[in-house]
């Protein structure tokens, strides 16, 4: 969604008091995302989730901070040796990897910060 699109989306929502979630990469700068989404932290019906580890600014660095490089490898039918190895080749195939997060019969552990959009 553009950034236009959704600063519209949930404004109103926020107006009309209908419950969202937002679940956001950091991009490795928790603070201007705070700063960008401040007019919406009063709104009880909108909450962001994200994690504020500036380490893991993304999807990717997230699901290998919440499951390891064995299981990530696992997953993807891959062997890195170096998360930094392993990163770059989900970076570069974001699709397929996701898709063999959701294909796998591997448990694995949903990043926490989607799982408090989820789940709670």
């Amino acid at each position: 969604m553009s950034s236009l699109a959704f600063k519209r989306f949930i404004d109103i929502a926020a107006l009309l008091s209908i419950e969202v979630e937002v679940v956001t990469d950091n991009d490795g700068d928790v603070s201007r995302l705070e700063n960008r989404y401040k007019d919406y932290f009063n709104f009880p019906s909108v909450d962001f989730e994200y994690d504020n580890d500036e380490t893991a600014k993304t999807l990717e660095p997230q699901l290998l901070k919440s499951n390891g490089l064995e299981i990530v490898n696992s997953i993807l039918g891959k062997s890195f040796q170096t998360e930094g190895d392993l990163l770059s080749f989900m970076a570069e195939n974001k699709t397929e990897c996701a898709l063999k997060f959701f294909e796998t019969d591997i448990s694995w552990s949903v990043p926490t910060y989607i799982k408090n959009a989820v789940y709670e």
